[in-house]
């Protein structure tokens, strides 16, 4: 190893002379190749590194010690057991040429890649006594090839990606090669795919070839840059999918003739599919458009270009491509009477980066005018600033037209509605819960002392004048009809600015708008005189109903005390004068006989009669004992079996509602007999939660209510019956079937009643 220098001051001779040129020649060929030189003692383990070697690793000779130690410290810690396995190796024999690569720290931190070969020094007995070997520097071509590894790796991953499939074609021999990608596009697997051009060919669809030899042949004459085409492969499957076929000649011959050709396939199908849907989609806006005449617009502040589409051009009478649309030729179409105000929007729209919504008129080439809806908002750019205008115009000639029309003739009903006594009004619910009287007549000031604007936007003020007893029942009349959307109608009580107390009824019809909101139509009417008529009328019903009473008690007492008594009488004298008779005069004996009959029936008929006008039981033992012996009475009479079902201990009630009650049971089992057709009848009476309840029910064949319930109704009187327990502060409800009929009357039982 050349590890001295000669003495350049000693006078050498020839030979020496030649070796010391050779040895600095060598010298300068070292330094000159960047070659890092090492020697290493195996038997005294010394190690010498010429300067180029530490050189290599940013070192002066002088600052780097001769030994092994510091070359096994600077091995980077992933190759040190890899590197010093292999000098064991080699060593050892089991290596036949030491030659590795490994990285090593430089002074300045990084890691050098180096390429170490060496080679033994054998003594006499051809044992190893020295390992002479070289370092080079190969970091550059280890970060070349792990850029090119990178960006190999990068090419595949991007056609991973990309699912492109590559083809190579040799014109000449017509042999193609297509990359696995292609072949897995297509259904093969590798291998299966015949490198000849033929065989693409056979899987284009037939309808796609002449087209795709159109485009092949004008690239390969030199008539277009790439050739580059839509078409359809069959797959292997047999079903076709659309490809995105592009290629370029990249060899011609001296003449000009192509000779290999490179290119890639992509997958487009759901591209085409997109494509179908969006021009179906397109077809179909283009059609909404139409029906709706509705057009849309987008203008280009920075170009100044103005797209309109076909719809846009016919709401405005123009024909596409024969009109240029622009922001200025927009402006002058509209009238000018409206061009300010339209102007202003815009403007403020593109200031503030706003939108907009106006109607205007528009005048058409032919002289006509338009109503347009104009609706829009300001396009704004990356750079936060204004980059356009985007909107939509609507042909609403018809509906402006209509609404002039329904105005005219709003005008016209809020003339006649204010000459109606009463209210005429809307009533909006919204979907919040909400509401308000989007219009009310005028008659809302002289009725309610409300602004028909106060409650254009909440109806508070107008529910606020209600009786609160009445309130609940008004909210639950209302919810009713917005939920069955069924016809509303309720009388309740206004109370008036001076104290006093004014009945109103309202009706109206509901119907449900586009967002939820129920509207009612309909009229408020004052109808306090009507329900003053009512009472008075109810409390004179109810004073005849008592004076009938008190007469049937007056005509049964008389029946019972002096009709009855004297036929009585008048019995006991036929009895003696039969008895003075006695078998004298036959004729005359059977006359007696006759009338006493006839007597004693009239005694019994006066004495029903007596007991039907007014019951005396009711008297002495109250309604349970009454209703207890009628039933009795009337089961004898009709054969129709009477249940009762009436707990002991029952209270005793007013005069007047037991009556009525009983007068219930009377029409009742009537009505049974008559036309229930029942062979059974039940009377229950209990107490509940402060009230009394009786019922008669039956297994009958029913009947109509609405009938029932009409005034006059023949032989049923649920009017009559209804009457009397509104008459007690009560209530009669009814329930009738094909399974029979229910009578419920319900009275409040006084406080303290034994």
């Amino acid at each position: 190893m050349i590890s001295t220098s000669p003495d350049v001051h000693a006078s050498p001779s020839s030979a020496d002379q030649l070796l010391w040129e050779n040895q600095a020649r060598l010298r300068q060929l070292i330094h000159a190749a960047d070659v890092g030189l090492w020697d290493w003692d195996l038997v005294t383990n010394a190690v010498y590194f010429s300067p180029e070697w530490k050189q290599q690793l940013g070192y002066a000779d002088h600052e780097l010690p001769n030994l092994f130690e510091e070359w096994e410290q600077r091995l980077h810690p992933e190759d040190l057991e890899r590197t010093l396995a292999a000098a064991r190796d080699y060593r050892a024999g089991c290596r036949a040429v030491y030659d590795l690569e490994f990285r090593m720290r430089h002074r300045d931190g990084t890691w050098r890649w180096m390429f170490a070969r060496a080679d033994f020094l054998r003594d006499s007995n051809g044992q190893p006594v020295r390992m002479m070997g070289c370092h080079f520097d190969v970091t550059a071509r280890k970060h070349a090839e792990e850029a090119q590894r990178v960006t190999s790796e990068r090419i595949k991953y991007a056609l991973d990606a990309t699912r492109d499939g590559i083809w190579d074609w040799n014109i000449p021999t017509g042999e193609v090669f297509f990359s696995p990608q292609w072949a897995r596009l297509l259904g093969y697997e590798p291998g299966e795919v015949p490198n000849q051009v033929g065989f693409f060919y056979t899987i284009v669809h037939p309808a796609d070839v002449k087209r795709m030899k159109r485009v092949l042949d004008d690239h390969l004459a030199g008539r277009t840059p790439v050739k580059q085409n839509e078409v359809r492969l069959r797959m292997k499957s047999g079903e076709y999918r659309w490809f995105f076929d592009r290629g370029e000649v990249v060899v011609r011959d001296a003449a000009g003739s192509p000779r290999r050709m490179v290119g890639t396939i992509t997958d487009i199908t759901e591209r085409k599919l997109a494509e179908a849907v969006l021009h179906e989609t397109a077809e179909r806006l283009r059609e909404a458009q139409s029906i709706a005449q509705l057009g849309s617009f987008h203008w280009n502040a920075a170009t100044d270009h103005v797209t309109w589409s076909d719809e846009l051009f016919r709401i405005y009478g123009h024909v596409p491509g024969r009109f240029e649309p622009s922001f200025e030729g927009y402006v002058a179409a509209v009238h000018p009477s409206d061009r300010p105000r339209v102007l202003e929007a815009l403007q403020t729209a593109m200031g503030t980066l706003g939108s907009f919504s106006h109607d205007y008129r528009a005048v058409l080439p032919d002289g006509s005018v338009r109503w347009v809806h104009a609706r829009g908002r300001a396009v704004v750019g990356d750079d936060g600033k204004l980059a356009g205008l985007e909107g939509t115009c609507q042909d609403v000639t018809a509906r402006r037209l209509a609404e002039e029309a329904q105005a005219e003739a709003l005008g016209r009903l809020q003339k006649i509605a204010g000459r109606v006594p009463g209210v005429v009004y809307q009533y909006r619910l919204r979907p919040d819960g909400t509401a308000c009287l989007p219009y009310a007549s005028e008659g809302l000031r002289e009725m309610y002392g409300v602004d028909p604007e106060e409650v254009r936007d909440d109806a508070t003020k107008v529910f606020v004048r209600h009786h609160p007893d009445d309130l609940p029942g008004l909210a639950a009349s209302i919810e009713k009809s917005a939920r069955d959307l069924s016809p509303w109608s309720y009388e309740a009580r206004l109370i008036a600015d001076d104290g006093s107390v004014r009945w109103l009824a309202g009706n109206s019809l509901p119907e449900r708008e586009a967002d939820g909101s129920i509207l009612w139509h309909g009229f408020i009417a004052d109808i306090t005189d009507r329900k003053l008529a009512e009472e008075a009328l109810r409390s004179l019903s109810h004073r005849l109903v008592q004076a009938g009473e008190e007469e049937r008690r007056r005509i049964a007492r008389e029946l019972h005390d002096s009709t009855a008594q004297d036929l009585v009488a008048v019995l006991m004298n036929l009895a003696l004068l039969q008895e003075h008779l006695g078998a004298r005069d036959i004729i005359a004996s059977q006359i007696v006989a006759d009338s006493t009959a006839l007597l004693e029936n009239s005694v019994t008929d006066i004495r029903t009669l007596a007991y039907l006008a007014h019951p005396p039981q009711l008297d002495e033992t109250g309604l349970a004992g009454a209703l207890t012996d009628y039933a009795h009475g009337f089961s004898q009479r009709t054969t129709i079996r009477v249940q009762m079902e009436i707990p002991p201990g029952l209270p005793r009630l007013p005069e007047p509602c037991e009556m009525a009650l009983f007068r219930v049971v009377q029409e009742s089992l009537a009505n049974v007999h008559r036309h229930a057709q029942s062979e059974n009848a039940t009377i229950r009476l209990a107490q509940s939660n402060g009230a009394v309840i009786l019922e008669i029910a039956d297994t009958g064949r029913g009947f109509s209510l609405e009938k029932a319930a009409r005034p006059g109704a023949l032989g049923v009187g649920i009017p009559g019956m209804r009457e009397r327990m509104q008459y007690c502060g009560g209530r009669l409800e009814v329930e009738s079937g094909s399974g029979g009929t229910i009578i419920r009357a319900v009275v409040p039982q006084p406080a303290g009643a034994t």
